[in-house]
């Protein structure tokens, strides 16, 4: 079980996230955890498209780090490199920390040398270069420096220009964000399937409160996966509704 971090402004949230669960206001309780969210330091909607369910440090492995995109379009691309059943969206906040710009194009050459040339001259594609693949020069370096994430610009896999990216290098620092905020899509993008973090249950089907869904120290998308809840009741998923929570992989 993860260790309690709860915010106290955080904790008086909970009655009134809850009050909006039972009465269906999910409109209610999305504005209720975005704020926490906030509070705590995270921010968004970004967006992840692969087969990602509860954890990036999931069943595939441990990730040396992984991709955000500000862009729904660009998501669902990489989501379709998937089966219409495993290919899915997430709707995330980031805590980005320490980040390294890589959107200015001077920064990028300081960085990344004559792999500089190529990205640019190739429409920003990042996947051109090997400049952000696992084990990088790039990455170790941003590490070695205190870095906790890259900003840059990436064109999708259909090539259909460039959108700001967000490399994170510890999975800790996301969590499921609700499918409402900002310009995020409805509960389906492109035919591929948005999951929707307003409600998120442990592996129990108790619902999980505000005040535990931004536990630094977890690297679960739903927050602290398995803690008390303080008695918040078991959330039934309605059809359609929130995806049953089990673990996964991402890309």
């Amino acid at each position: 079980m993860s260790t309690r971090r709860t915010r106290p402004d955080a904790r008086g949230s909970d009655a009134a996230y809850l009050a909006a669960v039972r009465r269906g206001d999910m409109g209610a309780a999305a504005a209720i955890l975005d704020r926490v969210a906030r509070a705590a330091g995270y921010a968004g909607p970004w967006y992840h498209g692969g087969t990602v369910e509860n954890s990036f440090a999931g069943g595939g492995g441990p990730f040396p780090h992984f991709y955000l995109t500000e862009c729904p379009d660009v998501a669902a691309g990489y989501a379709d490199q998937f089966s219409p059943r495993e290919g899915r969206i997430a709707v995330l906040y980031a805590r980005e920390g320490r980040v390294l710009d890589m959107t200015d194009q001077a920064a990028f050459w300081r960085w990344a040398g004559p792999v500089g040339d190529r990205y640019f001259s190739e429409g920003r594609n990042m996947a051109a270069t090997g400049a952000f693949r696992s084990g990088s020069p790039l990455i170790r370096r941003a590490r070695d420096e205190g870095y906790d994430a890259i900003r840059f610009y990436d064109t999708d896999v259909y090539n259909r220009g460039s959108v700001p990216a967000l490399l994170l290098f510890d999975p800790r620092r996301a969590k499921l964000a609700p499918r409402g905020i900002g310009q995020a899509p409805g509960a389906t993008w492109w035919g591929r399937e948005v999951r929707d973090g307003t409600v998120a249950t442990d592996d129990s089907g108790e619902l999980i409160p505000p005040s535990r869904r931004f536990d630094p120290a977890s690297d679960d998308l739903r927050g602290i996966a398995g803690a008390e809840t303080d008695g918040f009741p078991r959330h039934r998923a309605e059809p359609g509704g929130i995806p049953s929570p089990v673990g996964g992989r991402a890309r």
